[in-house]
């Protein structure tokens, strides 16, 4: 096939795989936004589509006496994403984060493989296979007493890095890193707090640290590799 003799039905093929990858890339990213992840809505799109993109390049005959072969195209693609997923991993304290952030970029792009070689439902099933994951494992790992790592984030009218101290060694968690800064220009605090603890040991942190009158706001969650 040239651009030459580029007809309608495949113009309409081509549509229906972009606007697919973009469907999909944008229901994981939106997921991935939420969570504050590094890779949110606008990279998941990009990713899946750009998969598709090749995959359907790859399996185009660009030249009637040469065969198409998409497998070598989603190779370079695999490779490529190892680069984007090695970005999205850090080392964080005494452990590691981004491991499942680095996962579900790989997957979005397979996802982006299948559509661009037509699989709509191998890619339907995948997208929710992956939400699946994303979303309801939580709850089930909470049923599991095993040590976790949580953030908390804490906005204050003083500083509570001593407080916190003495909370975490109360509750039997471990302290694994700690930041405070005052807000420019105001007499605020951030605090970015990572512990590392069983679920119980972390309601306990939670609750004492609500009783803390200087403290505006507090949120925590557990924190993702």
């Amino acid at each position: 096939m040239s651009f030459v003799d580029f007809k309608i039905d495949i113009f309409y093929e081509l549509l229906t795989r972009v606007l697919m990858s973009i469907i999909c890339g944008l229901v994981i990213g939106i997921n991935r936004q939420i969570k504050q992840k590094p890779a949110g809505i606008k990279t998941n799109i990009l990713i899946c589509l750009g998969a598709t993109t090749y995959t359907y390049l790859g399996s185009l005959v660009m030249d009637p006496n040469l065969p198409s072969d998409p497998n070598r195209i989603m190779a370079q693609v695999i490779s490529g994403i190892g680069f984007l997923g090695a970005g999205a991993i850090l080392r964080s304290g005494q452990g590691v984060t981004g491991l499942t952030t680095a996962a579900s970029i790989w997957v979005v792009a397979a996802i982006g493989c299948a559509i661009g070689l037509g699989a709509y439902l191998v890619a339907l099933f995948t997208v929710l296979g992956v939400l699946f994951i994303l979303l309801l494992m939580n709850p089930f790992f909470n049923l599991i007493s095993v040590n976790r790592d949580f953030e908390f984030r804490i906005v204050s009218k003083k500083p509570i890095k001593k407080i916190f101290y003495g909370i975490i060694l109360n509750s039997g968690a471990e302290l694994l890193k700690i930041s405070e800064k005052q807000v420019n220009g105001s007499d605020f605090y951030k605090s970015k707090i990572l512990v590392n603890g069983m679920k119980k040991e972390i309601d306990k942190i939670n609750s004492l640290t609500e009783e803390i009158d200087t403290i505006i706001k507090i949120k925590y969650g557990e924190k993702e590799n």
